[in-house]
């Protein structure tokens, strides 16, 4: 990981997360060859980032979505749980991206987002 930019290393894990989630039957060439087609995007700030956009969509979910069909008596602990832990995700990574200079300064944010969403 020394060494790979932080903007390379973020297309990794996406582009790793987006062969895990097609379908098994899928080759190896025609997934390689669908990668090429598509034109990368420039990466101007943070909300250009797809794990950005994503894990602000799941926090959107959360907040407006599950939290209000949780039990009366886990309104005000999971509820709060709930809110704080889904918006630090996309917090996490905007902010570590306004790091993206320092390898492992970007590195410790997406980490922390990780650990965030895992809660």
């Amino acid at each position: 990981m020394h060494g790979i930019s932080p903007q390379v290393w973020v297309e990794m894990l996406e582009r790793k997360r987006h062969r895990q989630r097609q379908a098994p039957t899928k080759s190896r060439s025609s997934d390689a060859a669908s990668r090429q087609e598509k034109p990368k995007k420039r990466i101007a700030s943070f909300r250009d980032l797809d794990i950005y956009q994503k894990s602000y969509m799941a926090a959107v979910t959360v907040i407006k979505q599950v939290v209000p069909k949780l039990p009366g008596e886990e309104m005000y602990d999971l509820a709060s749980q709930l809110r704080r832990s889904s918006k630090a995700i996309p917090r996490l990574i905007a902010e570590g991206y306004s790091k993206k200079h320092q390898l492992k300064g970007f590195q410790k944010y997406l980490d922390d987002a990780l650990a965030e969403s895992n809660e």
